[in-house]
């Protein structure tokens, strides 16, 4: 297995030191507790470890990447092949895009940790069995245009384990769209408790679609993604999954101004912050403007330097 003793308990010593503690129910570790490069002093991105690793530690929420099987069933993948994260990367299997490869041929693809790629069925169930807070964030990756029908087929068989998804994302449009109406038909209460929300994923630059920058906000464009548009026909996504920009940090800036218009408007969760950055700080500042969720990968200078007391705030807790 990937990942070392060391590795572990510098996870358990961070997390326990994360100030103020009301920011951690809005951190998300971004394909679990792994290493951005890819070695294996942590475990790999989107394996089970990697989740297993991080709800333990105290994380409660963790992000994984979803794919489709050739034979239909859900695994954990974030690029379109294993070529990566394989054991053996030249491998004919490890070239083979996912969607062209049943479940049992992934099994006989060993990763760099030594395991093979996991079903997504499988961390939902480590997930309920690890218990409160832990949560799953689900991005279906574009292409995976069966992926939602696949969801709402593993709810029929154990209408339970969509309890602790918290939200369902995708830089598809249409993913996202037919995901809000999945949702919808599970969880017709709004406000039911174990509701997941759904959010469109958005880059600053051309990626999957138009892309979208808080310098320039448009809110009619805001509208019609989330089908909150005047007319409108298209199932309401709940919020905006955006890439970070420096600009959201610097005050008076129309970047953070606009965030904070943005997060008064709908759900928010912020990815892609770079390793300077990435840290338990920026992502206090981050929750204070009002955004929802706020992703790091947990580089070695999370904690630096200490995090101060969130903006906005006499006691120290997020608003």
């Amino acid at each position: 297995m990937a990942g070392s003793v060391v590795a572990l308990e510098w996870l358990q010593r961070t997390v326990a030191a994360i100030l103020p503690r009301s920011v951690l129910p809005q951190l998300v570790a971004h394909r679990g507790f792994h290493h951005a490069s890819d070695e294996i002093d942590r475990p790999i991105e989107n394996s089970r470890e990697a989740y297993e690793w991080a709800w333990s530690a105290g994380i409660h929420h963790a992000e994984c990447d979803v794919a489709v099987t050739k034979d239909r069933d859900l695994v954990l993948c974030h690029d379109a092949n294993f070529k990566r994260l394989a054991l053996a990367p030249d491998s004919a299997a490890a070239a083979t895009p996912t969607c062209d490869l049943t479940l049992g041929q992934l099994a006989g693809l060993p990763l760099k940790s030594g395991s093979s790629p996991p079903r997504l069925v499988d961390v939902l169930r480590t997930c309920r069995a690890i218990g409160d807070p832990a949560r799953l964030v689900l991005e279906i990756k574009p292409g995976n245009d069966t992926a939602v029908e696949v969801l709402g087929e593993l709810h029929a068989v154990d209408t339970a384990l969509f309890d602790t998804v918290s939200v369902v994302m995708s830089f598809d449009l249409a993913i996202a769209r037919a995901s809000a109406n999945l949702i919808s038909l599970l969880f017709p209460d709004p406000d039911c408790t174990n509701r997941p929300v759904v959010m469109f994923l958005r880059a600053t630059h051309d990626y999957c679609g138009p892309f979208l920058t808080l310098s320039q906000l448009d809110v009619s464009v805001v509208d019609d993604y989330l089908g909150a548009a005047a007319g409108s026909t298209n199932p309401t996504i709940d919020g905006l999954y955006i890439q970070f920009e420096p600009g959201m940090l610097i005050p008076g800036d129309p970047v953070a101004d606009n965030l904070r218009a943005l997060c008064k408007r709908c759900v928010v969760g912020i990815w892609g912050a770079p390793e300077p950055q990435d840290r338990i700080d920026v992502a206090c500042q981050l929750v204070a403007m009002g955004a929802s969720f706020v992703n790091t990968d947990l580089p070695p200078n999370v904690m630096s330097p200490p995090s101060p007391p969130c903006a906005d705030s006499e006691d120290g807790t997020a608003p």
